[in-house]
C-alpha cells in the first residue's frame, strides 16, 4: 500500500514525559501531563472500510466546552469522513471556516491484520489562530490545550477500536520530532526487535547530544535537534557533499581530515563529527549511528524510507 510521508510539525504539541531525558526540554515541549480525570470516552458505532460506514459528529472527538468556545468565536466545527476509492484508507478533518485545524488518517492492509496504521496526524487549535491574526502562519501558537489534546487522543484510539481493531501503528515519521510525538505524547511503544534497537540508539545520540556535546554545541531544544537529523525531505543541517565524502573516507580508511573532530560513545565508537572548515551550512555536527551494521551518517530520509522505526499502541 502506497503511503505518502507528512509533515508533522512539531509545533503543534507539546512533549510529556517524566523520562530524565526529556527532563531539560524547553517548558514549552514538557507542560501536557495525561489527565486523571478524563471523561468517559463514547461508545463509537461499529464501522469498517469494506462498508464506508464511518460518520462522526465534533461532540464524538472534542471536549463539549471547547466546540462551544470554538463555535461562539470562530465559527461552526464541521467533520469531514472521506474514503479512498480502494478501500483502504479513511480520512478524518475537523473543519471550521474552510479551514482544517484537525487531520488523522487511518489505513489498512492486508499485511497487517488486526492493525490499523495511524498517519496524517495533525492538530491545531481555531481559538489560537483567531487570537493571534496579526502573527505570521508560523509565529501562532497552534496547540490544542493539554487536557484538550488527551480528550481527543482517548477517542481517536476508541475510534480505531470500533473499526476491529485490536493494535494502532505508524511507520512513516518525517522527522525525530514526529517519532518523539507518537512515542513520548501518543503513548506508542517501539515495535520489539529491530525498531526497539533503532530507536534505542537515536534516543542514545540524542541524549549525547543534550549531555556530552561541549556545552556551547548542545541543542537549545528537540526542534534544533531534528533539524541536525534532517528530515524525509531536508538533509541535516550541516550535510555538504564535501563532508560526507570525507567522513565516507574516514569509515573506510580511518584517515580523518584534519578539519573534522570525532566524539566517541561510551563503547568508544564514533558518535559525531564536528565540522571546522569553512563549508557554507546551517550546522557543524553530523552524527553517526551503526544500526545498519558499518558506522554512517545519520540522515533522517534513510531511516524513514526503510519502515524499520515502527511505533505501536494496543487498543484493548
Amino acid at each position: 500500500m502506497a503511503r505518502r510521508f507528512v509533515v508533522l510539525s512539531i509545533l503543534l504539541w507539546s512533549i510529556t514525559s517524566v523520562d530524565f531525558s526529556w527532563a531539560d526540554c524547553p517548558k514549552d515541549l514538557a507542560k501536557l501531563a495525561p489527565e486523571e480525570h478524563l471523561k468517559q470516552a463514547p461508545s463509537f458505532p461499529s464501522w469498517n472500510f469494506k462498508d464506508q460506514n464511518l460518520k462522526l459528529t465534533p461532540e464524538q472527538l472534542f471536549p463539549t466546552d471547547f466546540i462551544k468556545e470554538i463555535e461562539g468565536s470562530v465559527g461552526s466545527l464541521e467533520m469531514r469522513v472521506t474514503f479512498s476509492s480502494s478501500q483502504t484508507a479513511v480520512k478524518i478533518q475537523g473543519v471550521v471556516r474552510g479551514q482544517t485545524y484537525f487531520t488523522v488518517s487511518f489505513f489498512e492492509s492486508p499485511e497487517y491484520p488486526g492493525q490499523i496504521l495511524i498517519d496524517q496526524l495533525r492538530l491545531e487549535n481555531p481559538l489560537e489562530f483567531k487570537q493571534k491574526e496579526h502573527l505570521n502562519l508560523d509565529q501562532r501558537a497552534k496547540g490544542l490545550p493539554p487536557s484538550v489534546f488527551r480528550h481527543v487522543q482517548k477517542n481517536i484510539f476508541e475510534l480505531a477500536k470500533a473499526g476491529g481493531f485490536s493494535q494502532a501503528f505508524t511507520n512513516s515519521q518525517q522527522h525525530f520530532g514526529a517519532a518523539m510525538l507518537y512515542r513520548k505524547l501518543v503513548g506508542m511503544d517501539p515495535s520489539p526487535g529491530a525498531s526497539a534497537e533503532l530507536f534505542s540508539e537515536i534516543e542514545k545520540i540524542y541524549n549525547f547530544a543534550r549531555r556530552e556535546l561541549p556545552e556551547e554545541l548542545r541543542p537549545s531544544d528537540v526542534t534544533v535537534f531534528t533539524s541536525w537529523l534532517g528530515t524525509v525531505t531536508v538533509k541535516p543541517a550541516a550535510y555538504t557533499r564535501q563532508r560526507a565524502d570525507k567522513l565516507e573516507h574516514y569509515f573506510k580508511t580511518g584517515q580523518l581530515d584534519n578539519s573534522i573532530q570525532i566524539l566517541n560513545d561510551k563503547e568508544g565508537k564514533p558518535i559525531c563529527a564536528i565540522f571546522k572548515d569553512n563549508e557554507k551550512a546551517e550546522g557543524q555536527i553530523l552524527f553517526i549511528y551503526h544500526h545498519f551494521g558499518s558506522p554512517r551518517i545519520l540522515d533522517w530520509v534513510e531511516i524513514a524510507v526503510s519502515k524499520r522505526l515502527t511505533f505501536a499502541k494496543k487498543l484493548n
